[in-house]
């Protein structure tokens, strides 16, 4: 017991407490030659695909003001230093007149930054991850609904 005491008081010294935030959302805008109804349509089968977890919910829904925002589980994790965290970002997304803007803003987190740790989850990691939900929603965006 006093072993793992030291090694939790050697390793919290050589570690420094690390605050993200972004302080301004991320927002795109991407044109796109479908209906009004398809995209918003495409934006609620977009929202619904990536939102997997129970803990990402559409928080609000007008398909005639084209507005769609949930709540979305951006990253979690679980480590013995860094206490279980979940990282969630509001995902705002207009359609209208043949455009479509997606807004992120992930709430802020900190994580511990010890010397021996590199697989955390930081501003870079979660800009990439930001950027890819922005460029799966384009891609989704511009493909055919097919109607039976």
């Amino acid at each position: 017991m006093k072993k793992l005491i030291l090694l939790i008081l050697l390793v919290s010294c050589s570690a420094t407490r690390i605050l993200v935030s972004f302080d301004e959302p991320i927002v795109k805008t991407y044109k796109v030659d479908v209906s009004q109804d398809d995209l918003f349509i495409n934006a609620n089968r977009w929202m619904i695909s990536i939102f997997r977890d129970a803990r990402s919910v559409i928080q609000f829904s007008d398909k005639d003001a084209g507005i769609l925002i949930g709540k979305y589980l951006l990253h979690h994790f679980d480590s013995f230093l860094n206490y279980y965290a979940e990282i969630y970002a509001i995902i705002e997304i207009n359609v209208k007149d043949g455009k479509g803007l997606i807004s992120i803003k992930p709430d802020n987190w900190d994580y511990l930054k010890a010397n021996y740790s590199s697989d955390l989850y930081d501003k870079e990691k979660a800009l990439s991850d930001i950027n890819a939900l922005c460029e799966d929603f384009n891609k989704n965006l511009q493909s055919v609904n097919i109607n039976f």
